[in-house]
């Protein structure tokens, strides 16, 4: 799912053709960073929660999440 979010909002930023998105695996689910950043797409990105049947954690600039 990482991948598809990234994907989503910023297919460019893969210049380097990565292709495995599977990063540590410490949660489930999809982390959006900067969220705060995303304001004006908020319908794009409820439309991916509800394809990807999960909500995105949203961590915006400042925040932290402790694990």
């Amino acid at each position: 799912m990482i991948k598809k979010n990234a994907h989503l909002l910023h297919p460019e930023w893969n210049d380097i053709d990565l292709t495995n998105f599977d990063a540590l695996g410490i949660i489930q689910g999809v982390v959006l960073p900067h969220s705060n950043r995303y304001t004006n797409q908020e319908e794009r990105l409820s439309e991916f929660e509800l394809h990807e049947e999960g909500e995105l954690l949203r961590i915006a600039d400042g925040e932290f999440l402790i694990l």
